[in-house]
């Protein structure tokens, strides 16, 4: 699903809003992930430019932690 913003609020705290490209759910494919996500930008490094994924999901103990950076 593309283009999803998520506003978190808390009593006495400011109000925050998180606008993602893309979310991916349990059932996407790794093709589907890569093809949106990692395609365009691998191509581009590949090119010469630099480029950057930052990828953010749940871990295999339940914990979240980036799962993908690529920095050139």
């Amino acid at each position: 699903m593309g283009g999803k913003d998520i506003t978190i609020t808390t009593p006495g705290n400011p109000v925050k809003k998180f606008t993602f490209d893309y979310v991916f759910g349990d059932g996407s494919q790794q093709i589907d992930v890569y093809n949106k996500a990692a395609k365009h930008t691998i191509n581009d490094v590949l090119d010469g430019y630099n480029g950057t994924i930052f990828a953010y999901g749940e871990g295999f103990l339940g914990v979240l932690s980036p799962i993908l950076t690529i920095c050139t």
